[in-house]
């Protein structure tokens, strides 16, 4: 069972929804059974879904919520979207006007509870569970913290993997008990960090192994240039820590037969890419220089992403 906070085509603000919205079908491919656990957001791309359970009953420390869950399967995969409306259908994903949502700690702690809902009343039963980036981080301290002697968990497995360690759901130490943590979980070597409660921490503490999307990012965000003060924590876990390089969708993405391009190409024929690109600098309004190379970057105008450097 896979969790996340996107994955396309449903909801996109970045790369892990690209992974979200691969890696399943590439696992399934590999005879692995998987469901994947999101949110049901206003703005998503929904197709139709069937309601496989009307009224979950999460309880949040002093809150409570009524959801359901809806499922839809794509290429074998199931996907599993959590309906509550007053935590997800909300004009934004994770906030509006350039600021985040004040509850977003809220609204992912639920997003966990949901998920191990659904694998305790055998709507999907996992044998790991898989979360990623700080929005699911709290799953794993749940489960070990509140579920770790229910019969129907035992034996689960938890991976986690690191999108990006730069946002990583930090919050004052007085979300505790609206969370429904046990105060005995924040120490040094639990969920407390730089003096708040971090998700992010949560998950890299209590999961069985964390990965990066690449061997190189596992090790920059060990050293204090990249760690983004998590590189102690992480260090401290190098042991379960490792780096599987980031993949595409090789049917989605393929030049030889992409529909959207005015020419295919391919490793054994290249014409068609000089085409291609004429067809870019026209419409881009650059000027048709062959020889004059054309670099292209899609990304969010972030620091981390070296935009500094280019």
């Amino acid at each position: 069972m896979m969790v996340a906070s996107e994955a396309a085509p449903f909801i996109k603000t970045g790369g892990l929804a690209d992974v979200m919205g691969s890696l399943p079908a590439a696992l399934e491919r590999l005879r692995e059974e998987v469901a994947v656990v999101l949110p049901r957001y206003r703005t998503a791309k929904m197709p139709h879904t069937e309601r496989v359970w009307h009224q979950m009953h999460i309880h949040c420390g002093p809150h409570y919520f009524q959801v359901a869950i809806d499922r839809y399967e794509e290429r074998g995969v199931v996907y599993l979207f959590v309906d509550c409306p007053p935590l997800f259908d909300r004009g934004g994903i994770y906030g509006e006007w350039g600021g985040s949502y004040h509850d977003n700690h809220l609204r992912y702690a639920v997003l966990s509870l949901a998920a191990l809902g659904i694998a305790r009343h055998g709507i999907f039963r996992p044998d790991v569970f898989h979360t990623h980036d700080w929005h699911t981080g709290l799953l794993p301290a749940y489960l070990r913290a509140n579920y770790g002697g229910d019969p129907e968990l035992r034996g689960c497995k938890l991976a986690f993997t690191i999108h990006n360690l730069g946002y990583q759901g930090n919050y004052s130490r007085d979300v505790m008990g609206e969370l429904g943590l046990d105060g005995w979980l924040y120490h040094s070597d639990g969920l407390e960090f730089w003096n708040q409660v971090s998700f992010m921490k949560a998950a890299i503490t209590w999961s069985d192994i964390v990965n990066a999307v690449s061997p190189t990012y596992a090790r920059e965000i060990q050293t204090p240039e990249y760690g983004f003060s998590m590189d102690g924590v992480l260090r401290k876990n190098a042991f379960k820590l490792t780096g599987i390089l980031n993949g595409i969708d090789y049917d989605e993405w393929n030049p030889a037969t992409d529909p959207n391009l005015v020419s295919h190409f391919s490793s054994r024929t290249l014409s068609g890419k000089r085409l291609c690109k004429g067809h870019l600098l026209r419409e881009m309004g650059l000027p048709e220089d062959p020889k004059r190379p054309l670099i292209g970057i899609v990304s969010r105008f972030a620091s981390q992403k070296g935009f500094d450097i280019f």
